[in-house]
């Protein structure tokens, strides 16, 4: 059974596909090699995966290695992890827990149970940008604006689909006038090519700060029962807020629902690289939480917390030692 992940991080505060040259298993007691070098399946540029692993490239870098980035999404990379194209990645929980049913943006497929966790490093907040001047001033209203949607596979369309349908909309009654990447349905926005934009991504997402400094928006919120109705369809979305002040035009706090980033990996990952992936990050928390505002309240206690797929038996090791585990 999935453990909800509400109730494992209550509202907290709550991510690098990597291609990993693998060392050797390691001994029991043994300090492990590190990898030779890590090539970072990230996100959408402008999205907080990629500001995540563009952070963390330095960290690991310090430690010897050559470290690069490479964009990836929500639904592509526990598919490219999967087939054995990268061997850890980032990936949304909600999007984890439709792989592991072989359903949402996963239906036709066989469900993936090759994955496993390293750590949860963050909560991601679904937003519904519009501009100022739209008639939409709810969920509801979506049917009336010319809407940028997110590509068909990525983890923000399926993110955005669970509020849809919490609200009784159904896709078809959308008038999708682009699909895109932040960058692009937000340059919609400021052109006045679309109304309204959905994106799942920690505030804040460089291109909405960008944007709102230059065009009047408004972002939509939920009510607590359409946010519960969300909850209920997949374990793991968890009720979060976008706070006032986040960005130009939000002048009050607005509820959302938020999806967890996970740093995950293939169970054929060696424990010696999970190992000393997930200990570089731990022991380097001070610099890592200033990578990114979804990082700033990172400790051991979240990064334990993953849900759905089981812990990397290496990261397992650690958090033992650490005393973060049993």
């Amino acid at each position: 059974m999935f453990e909800p992940i509400a109730r494992l991080v209550g509202r907290a505060a709550l991510c690098a596909a990597a291609a990993v040259l693998p060392t050797a298993t390691f001994a029991q007691d043994a300090v492990p090699e590190k990898p030779a070098q890590l090539s970072i399946l990230s996100g959408s540029t402008g999205g907080s995966w990629y500001a995540y692993s563009s952070g963390l490239i330095p960290i690991f870098q310090k430690e010897g290695i050559t470290v690069t980035t490479m964009p990836g999404g929500g639904a592509s990379n526990p598919l490219r992890i999967s087939a054995g194209e990268f061997l850890v990645g980032f990936g949304q929980t909600s999007a984890n827990f439709d792989a592991s049913k072989g359903q949402g943006a996963f239906e036709g497929r066989d469900p993936i149970t090759n994955l496993q966790n390293i750590a949860l490093m963050s909560t991601d907040h679904v937003h519904l940008i519009c501009l100022a001047d739209s008639e939409v001033n709810s969920w509801k209203d979506l049917p009336k604006a010319r809407f940028a949607a997110p590509a068909a596979t990525t983890g923000s369309w399926g993110n955005f689909l669970a509020g849809l349908h919490a609200v009784g909309v159904s896709e078809d009654e959308l008038n999708i006038v682009t699909r895109g990447n932040s960058g692009d349905n937000m340059t919609a926005l400021r052109d006045r090519e679309a109304d309204c934009a959905s994106y799942t991504s920690a505030w804040p997402v460089s291109t909405v700060t960008e944007v709102a400094n230059s065009v009047d928006l408004k972002f939509i919120g939920l009510s607590d029962d359409e946010i519960a109705e969300v909850e209920a369809s997949n374990p793991g979305f968890i009720a979060g807020t976008i706070p006032a002040g986040a960005y130009r035009g939000l002048d009050k706090d607005i509820k959302v629902y938020m999806a967890g980033s996970a740093l995950m990996a293939s169970e054929s990952l060696p424990e010696g690289d999970a190992y000393w992936i997930v200990k570089t990050i731990y022991d380097n928390l001070d610099e890592v939480r200033k990578v990114h505002e979804g990082l700033k309240n990172l400790d051991g206690e979240t990064m334990v917390r993953a849900p759905v797929f089981k812990m990397h038996p290496g990261a397992a090791k650690f958090y033992r030692e650490v005393g973060l585990m049993d």
